[in-house]
C-alpha cells in the first residue's frame, strides 16, 4: 500500500481510534515545531484518506472517544482547553481548576482527564467535568499519567515515583508496587490484570493490592504504552512494539511493515492502532497494515 504522506510535513504525536478504519490523528507542522509556534493539527485517517478537523493554538496532551453522553472526539490540552468534534461539529469546553494534564481516556464510555498532583475529571455530560482527584499534600511533586478501569467503580491511575492508585466505593487507595519510576502507561486487561509500564523498561502487573514486577531481561528503554488486544498483551517504546510472551517481551514482527517509531497504542472494532511520531499502523490479530 502506498505511504499517505502525512509525516513529511507534520510530526504525530496522539491517536484515537473511532472505528476499524477511522483514527483521528494529532500533529504537529515540522517547520511551525521548529520556530516553537504553539500549536496542534487535527486531523485523521478515514479508509485510508487523510482528513482534518481544525488547527488549534494549544498543545494536545490527550485524546479520546467519548460514547456518553453521546459520542464525538474529544481533545484535551495541558491546561484543561478542550475541543469536541462530530459530524463535521466542533465545539469548545472548559476544565474548571485543571492545571498540568497529561492525557485522557475513556472509562464505560465516559471521558476522564488526568494529570499533575493527582487530577482526575470525569466527564458527566456535555461541558461538565467532574473532579474525583486523588489524595495530594502540599509539597507533594506527583502527578497520574495514565488511567483505566474496568467499569467507573474500578478505576486505576498511574504515574509518578511508580505510584499506581485504586478508585473504588468512591475513594481512592494507594497500591504497592515496589518501585519508584515514572509509570507512563496502563491498562486494565481482558485476563483481569492491571498492566502498567514505564521507564527503564519497567513492566507491572496485579491488581487491587497485589503487584508484580515482571522481568523484562535486559530492556532498558523505556515503555510509554500497554494495551490488552486479542488475548495479548502489547507493550510500546518510542521505536519499538513489544508482546508479552509469558513473562518475556518480545519484539513484534510487523513483516513488510516494520516502523520506525511507535510510542502510543489505540484500538475500536477490533483493530490496533500504532501511533508512532512518523508511523501510523493498523492490527486486525493477523496482519499489520502500515498507513504512514
Amino acid at each position: 500500500m502506498a505511504r499517505l504522506g502525512l509525516s513529511k510535513e507534520n510530526l504525530i504525536s496522539r491517536g484515537a481510534a473511532r472505528f476499524k478504519d477511522l483514527v483521528y490523528l494529532a500533529l504537529q507542522d515540522k517547520k511551525l515545531h521548529k520556530k516553537g509556534v504553539v500549536h496542534t493539527r487535527i486531523g485523521g485517517i478515514h479508509k485510508g484518506e487523510i482528513g482534518s478537523v481544525k488547527d488549534v493554538s494549544w498543545h494536545v496532551v490527550g485524546m479520546c472517544i467519548a460514547r456518553r453522553p453521546s459520542e464525538k472526539l474529544v481533545v484535551v490540552s495541558g491546561d484543561g482547553t478542550v475541543m469536541t468534534y462530530v459530524g463535521g461539529e466542533v465545539k469548545d469546553e472548559k476544565i474548571k481548576g485543571a492545571a498540568d494534564l497529561r492525557g485522557c481516556t475513556t472509562i464505560e464510555g465516559n471521558a476522564y482527564a488526568f494529570g499533575m498532583n493527582r487530577q482526575v475529571f470525569r466527564r458527566e455530560r456535555e461541558g461538565k467535568w467532574t473532579a474525583m482527584h486523588a489524595p495530594s499534600s502540599h509539597g507533594d511533586v506527583a502527578g497520574i499519567e495514565a488511567v483505566d478501569g474496568f467499569d467507573a467503580d474500578d478505576v486505576y491511575a498511574a504515574g509518578w515515583e511508580g505510584e499506581v492508585w485504586h478508585w473504588k466505593s468512591s475513594a481512592w487507595t494507594v497500591c504497592p508496587t515496589r518501585t519508584r519510576v515514572v509509570l507512563s502507561g496502563l491498562c486494565c486487561g481482558q485476563d483481569g490484570h492491571v498492566y502498567a509500564c514505564g521507564q527503564s523498561g519497567t513492566l507491572l502487573r496485579g491488581r487491587g493490592q497485589k503487584w508484580d514486577i515482571l522481568k523484562t531481561k535486559g530492556l532498558t528503554n523505556d515503555l510509554w504504552d500497554v494495551r490488552h488486544f486479542m488475548g495479548k498483551l502489547y507493550v510500546a517504546s518510542m521505536t519499538a512494539l513489544y508482546e508479552l510472551k509469558g513473562d518475556t517481551l518480545v519484539p513484534v514482527d510487523f513483516g513488510r511493515a516494520t516502523p520506525d517509531s511507535c510510542y502510543k497504542l489505540t484500538e475500536a472494532e477490533g483493530v490496533l492502532w500504532s501511533i508512532g511520531q512518523q508511523n501510523v499502523l493498523s492490527f486486525d490479530g493477523t496482519t499489520w497494515r502500515r498507513w504512514e
